[in-house]
């Protein structure tokens, strides 16, 4: 069995919220909803996935494991894209655990994400992950604008 270490940051107190990013980021994505769901009473938990090569499977239930080791026994998972699918195969594996699940800009299909991770990863080789993460956040704000 492969072992993951996830670097992760905890927020709040209260009912604990699980923050899984896409492929390209990193837990600093999340930080404006941690600190909008610590604000309203809930324990954002938010991770980074480890740099090694992965199975879907393997960041799932290492995922479990890291939030056994730091007393998150229940909880309410959220995950974007790739964290999405991620959360999908922890909720299919262990749902007494979940009180909640929210999915969003997901899929359900290996054979998508497979597809889509190919055009991140060659991406990622062309464009510096700067820009990326620039273009995303403006993206991300041109739709998802507060006005």
């Amino acid at each position: 069995m492969k072992t993951y270490e996830f670097e992760y940051k905890l927020e709040g107190e209260g009912k604990p919220v699980v923050l899984l990013h896409g492929l390209i980021g990193n837990l600093e994505i999340m930080a404006s909803t941690a600190d909008f769901l610590a604000s309203k009473g809930f324990k954002a938990c938010r991770v980074s996935y480890p740099p090694e090569k992965f199975t879907l499977e393997g960041y799932a239930d290492a995922l479990v494991r890291m939030l056994d080791s730091i007393g998150i026994s229940k909880f309410v998972m959220f995950g974007t894209s790739m964290g999405g699918y991620v959360a999908q195969i922890v909720a299919s594996k262990h749902p007494n655990r979940l009180d909640g699940l929210v999915l969003a800009n997901t899929f359900a299909s290996f054979r998508e994400f497979k597809r889509k991770r190919g055009l991140m990863m060659r991406l990622s080789h062309l464009v510096p992950a700067k820009f990326l993460f620039a273009y995303f956040e403006r993206e991300f704000r041109k739709t998802y604008s507060q006005d």
